[in-house]
This record gives C-alpha cells, sequence and structure tokens, in this order.
C-alpha cells in the first residue's frame, strides 16, 4: 500500500530525531515513557508524584498547555499524537512542552520534610 510504505519511510528518521528524553525517561517525575504506533507517545509519571500531587497528569496537561503543546490525559501521565504532517522542528517544540509541564508539576511537589522534623 502506498501510503503505508510512505508513511513507515518518513516515521522512521522522524522518531530517531526526538530528543533523548523523549524516548527515555529523562526527567526525574518520569516512570516511563511509552511508543506507539507512528508518533503516538505517553509519558507516565513516578508513582510517588502520582500519590503526592492530586490530579497529576490534568496539571501536567495543564502546565504542557501554557507552554503552548497540547496533550492528552491519561490515568497516570500523559500522550502526545501529532500529526504525520508535524515537522521535526515542531516534534522538539512538543517535547520542550512537555518538559516544561514536568518542570512545573515539580514545583507543586511538598518539599521534603528535614530530619527531626515535626
Amino acid at each position: 500500500m502506498w501510503l503505508s510504505g510512505s508513511v513507515h519511510r518518513w516515521i522512521a528518521p522522524t522518531r530517531s530525531a526526538l530528543p533523548r528524553g523523549h524516548h527515555e525517561p529523562g526527567h526525574p517525575l518520569v516512570h516511563e515513557v511509552r511508543a506507539g504506533f507512528g508518533l503516538l507517545a505517553a509519558v507516565e509519571l513516578e508513582a510517588d508524584v502520582l500519590a503526592e500531587v492530586p490530579d497529576a497528569p490534568n496539571k501536567l496537561l495543564a502546565g504542557a498547555r501554557e507552554a503552548g503543546v497540547l496533550v492528552r490525559g491519561l490515568g497516570k501521565g500523559v500522550a502526545r499524537s501529532p500529526p504525520l504532517t508535524v515537522t521535526l522542528e515542531e516534534l522538539g517544540l512538543l517535547a520542550e512542552g512537555i518538559r516544561a509541564g514536568l518542570d512545573a508539576l515539580g514545583s507543586m511537589r511538598p518539599e521534603p520534610a528535614l530530619p527531626g522534623s515535626p
């Protein structure tokens, strides 16, 4: 099929050009990054983040949106599903927006208690 062959030829170099942090957990709040078919991917948050920050996936989604990136909320994180017409530059902006959302989420975590504190 023409579409299938042309899409696969385009996807392979595009996926390999994604920023490193988007292939592997490159952020302390990220438990796992999963890639699906084509350019679909999901970022799952660490269990302690989910326990410490109420509604953490939606707060990550809001932080990414504030950075100009649209992602979909999932039970334990967010997913991205860019169109097949996306450029490498736009994929980089997508990764930067998710990282900005993760950084914003990190600032919402409670400070760890010091030893001997009540």
